[in-house]
């Protein structure tokens, strides 16, 4: 059918742009969705429903010969039509368009709870940079390593999971590289291994709290999915994972572990992290916000969206801060991807490709949850390695209900989970995505990271990780 094979064809060519950056993601994703919907709402209206009865692939089916003897039809759709089988859809409107952004009624419009949860959390996280709050944290943490290179690791590791379990992972990264480096230069040591553990453990942050990623705010809305249920069942195991992939480094880069000179030590110490603070009460106004927004999502596990937009006006108000300067620093990119990537799902949907990938992997999983558990996992986890895992998450979700059906309530939470776990950690499998943006800071600031160096232990490290994962989700699945 055209509708399929256009629609295909479409959303293959936005994530080989996206993937290959030949092009901005918001810009593919935004002419992508676009494309969609005109071509499906022409097609739906004008073509497939010119005729009331349906068509076959059959040049003596009097269907089509309707159709070549009518002179109503332009000669561009005849072939259209006698070229595909084409069933009856229910033409496309303005309203599923809207639909297709925000969701409906029946799905308590998740999309849009999703970008207000998100938005949300963007501008408290500005604040949170701008208040001098992750750098205070960062670097009051590092000069209690007294220069001890295994401590400095630690460190680093435990930076990593800590930022980016609250802030973006690109942010973490640009937070933390700089930072290492010049961190590394006073004590005259190779910034390699550190660099290398917090781009590797960024994603461990990722899994942490249901608020820690885009991938994980797309699934918990879609699936219901509350704040206190993610700690019970993912949350601990980002600590697991935490402390095994520490030892993994320690262990592969002991021989270029040195102690540096005492008197590079004591110039280290002499640092005051206060001089990363330029306002002090918006620095208290902003931890204090940041508890209160954990302390509520956890009382009010239902209401995310609500909680981070409330917290985030009432920080912006009382922290008397200018809302034009702080608007201009929001990601609104990001937002406009999201509502391009939810038409471009939106359309998957209607032409009826998700649903036959659905019914086609619940062939695979024969419906046993320990076996969906790991499908959905490993096929998160290798798709989000090249790939941006907002699309990729956003092409599955559809498909989970599918695959789940029938699953107990616990069945159905922990397949959704392995879903966000595994998108989260797939990151590292490949040097790619943010991991570009790693190797970019590294050698603008004079450390040259190759990708090789990043392939043999990132890829190591993440099976790891994901092998650890598939164990514990499993036996999760099993009980």
């Amino acid at each position: 059918m055209i509708q399929i094979i256009f629609t295909l064809i479409v959303f293959i060519i936005v994530i080989l742009l996206i993937a290959t950056e030949k092009m901005n993601k918001t810009i593919a994703a935004l002419f992508g969705g676009i494309i969609l919907f005109i071509f499906l709402s022409y097609y739906t209206q004008n073509v497939l429903n010119t005729i009331s009865l349906p068509l076959k692939f059959d040049l003596e089916n009097i269907n089509n010969l309707l159709i070549l003897s009518s002179g109503d039809i332009p000669l561009f759709e005849k072939f259209i039509l006698l070229l595909f089988q084409n069933g009856y859809l229910t033409p496309i409107q303005f309203s599923d368009f809207v639909n297709f952004m925000i969701g409906t009624e029946e799905n308590n419009f998740n999309n849009l709870r999703t970008i207000i949860l998100l938005l949300g959390i963007m501008i408290q996280v500005e604040i949170y940079h701008d208040a001098g709050v992750f750098q205070f944290i960062a670097l009051k943490l590092v000069k209690n390593s007294h220069g001890n290179p295994e401590k400095l690791l630690l460190i680093c590791c435990l930076l990593s999971v800590f930022m980016s379990s609250i802030i973006s992972n690109r942010l973490t990264i640009i937070l933390l590289i700089p930072l290492t480096i010049m961190i590394c230069r006073i004590l005259n040591i190779n910034p390699i291994p550190y660099i290398l553990s917090e781009a590797i453990l960024v994603n461990i942050g990722g899994i942490m709290f249901l608020i820690s990623s885009g991938p994980n705010i797309l699934i918990s809305q879609a699936a219901g999915l509350n704040f206190v249920d993610y700690l019970i069942h993912v949350s601990w195991i980002a600590p697991i994972l935490l402390i095994i992939t520490y030892f993994i480094f320690r262990f592969y880069f002991k021989k270029q572990f040195r102690m540096p000179e005492q008197n590079l030590i004591e110039v280290l110490e002499e640092f005051n992290p206060w001089n990363f603070v330029p306002n002090r009460q918006l620095f208290y106004k902003s931890i204090i916000s940041l508890i209160a927004t954990f302390t509520l999502i956890i009382l009010l596990p239902d209401y995310l969206d609500v909680v981070a937009m409330t917290i985030s006006v009432i920080l912006i108000i009382f922290s008397k801060l200018k809302v034009e300067e702080l608007i201009k620093k929001i990601d609104f990119g990001l937002i406009l991807y999201l509502l391009a990537v939810f038409i471009i799902t939106g359309c998957l949907s209607y032409v009826g490709i998700v649903d036959s990938i659905g019914y086609a992997l619940r062939g695979i999983t024969g419906g046993n949850s320990i076996i969906t558990t790991q499908v959905v996992l490993w096929v998160s986890a290798i798709l989000s390695s090249s790939i941006d895992n907002l699309p990729i998450i956003s092409a599955i979700l559809p498909l989970m209900p599918i695959l789940t059906f029938g699953f107990t309530n616990h069945q159905y939470k922990l397949s959704y989970f392995a879903l966000g776990v595994g998108s989260n950690l797939g990151d590292n499998l490949t040097p790619m995505g943010d991991n570009i943006l790693v190797m970019n800071l590294s050698e603008q600031h004079g450390a040259k990271l190759n990708f090789k160096d990043f392939f043999k232990i990132g890829f190591l490290t993440t099976v790891i990780q994901l092998l650890i994962s598939n164990i514990i989700l499993g036996i999760q699945a099993a009980f």
